[in-house]
């Protein structure tokens, strides 16, 4: 719809006023849909009192529809990254479920690791990279028999020897995923001394 010489239209609502300012002659509201489907409105207005030309609502549709497009690439780009995110959690759960002493763990770690990351005010890109890192930190551990995990007794050279290679194999394992060769460092480093003396 579209509302001209809006100081004559007592009925606009207050919310525009909030939205546009007082001093608005004329406004066309123009829905946002896909697929049937409701997502807002496209609302433009000038100081001109002149009502809007069929020209410039095709204008403005066109604008509208775009915008529609990109509201609904950025709605699949969320469920998308949705899905993943479940889908590593899941990933790491099983992974944790390996062994009796560590159910839970990656998510423990991934929580903290995020706490940490919001304190020292990590951008966004960086917050993700380290809850995916976190998140699969351990993946490796597939590679490490059960017994090992779960041996309640102090463990031989050799199975220490075993446990030391899960995160090469992690980065093994997630190396071959296009666009994650950034949190292969996160995984293959996560036991690292500080002072770069090893694991």
């Amino acid at each position: 719809f579209q509302l001209h010489d809006c100081e004559r239209h007592d009925e606009i609502p207050p919310l525009y006023h909030k939205i546009l300012g007082d001093d608005t002659g004329s406004i066309l509201n123009i829905p946002i849909e896909i697929s049937d489907k409701y997502l807002g409105s496209f609302i433009v207005s000038r100081k001109d009192t002149r009502p809007f030309s069929e020209s410039e609502i095709g204008t403005i549709q066109m604008l509208s529809d775009q915008t529609g497009v990109a509201l609904q690439s950025v709605r699949l780009f969320e469920d998308r990254e949705r899905l993943f995110m479940g889908i590593l959690a899941a990933l790491s759960r099983s992974i944790d479920a390996k062994s009796r002493w560590t159910a839970g763990h990656s998510e423990r770690v991934a929580a903290y690791a995020e706490r940490i990351g919001r304190a020292l005010s990590l951008s966004v890109e960086d917050m993700r990279t380290l809850s995916i890192s976190s998140l699969l930190h351990d993946i490796g551990k597939i590679g490490v028999p059960e017994y090992i995990l779960d041996k309640p007794d102090r463990l031989s050279e050799e199975e220490f020897a075993a446990i030391k290679i899960h995160p090469e194999k992690g980065a093994e394992i997630i190396g071959d995923i296009p666009f994650y060769d950034i949190i292969k460092s996160g995984i293959l480093y996560h036991h690292e001394r500080w002072d770069g003396s090893g694991y």
